[in-house]
């Protein structure tokens, strides 16, 4: 970021201390927040559209994608799909699974 600001540049910061994160939730708010963004901004809401309902499903999908965009196996997609997978339970399941995942 400094040498970026002495060329001119303003540069976002990426990563805001994601090792030190409560949840799950709050983990992945704070990794890699450019290319969050991006992922939420051309992927999660044009397949979501206006349309809610479905809101769960295309956050699963998008999880699912952004972890094939890190590489393309079956380890890195099935990671995704966990974290995907995770983050739903803990949004939707509420305070319980909280406890359990530490």
């Amino acid at each position: 970021m400094g040498l970026g600001k002495f060329v001119g540049l303003k540069l976002t910061l990426n990563f805001l201390a994601p090792h030190t994160s409560q949840s799950i939730n709050e983990f992945w708010w704070r990794w890699h927040v450019t290319f969050s963004t991006w992922f939420r901004d051309y992927v999660f809401l044009p397949l979501m559209g206006k349309n809610m309902k479905y809101a769960p499903f295309y956050l699963f999908i998008k999880n699912t994608l952004s972890g094939f965009w890190h590489g393309a196996a079956w380890n890195f997609i099935f990671w995704g799909a966990y974290h995907g997978l995770l983050l739903l339970v803990l949004r939707y399941g509420g305070r319980p699974f909280y406890k359990l995942l530490g």
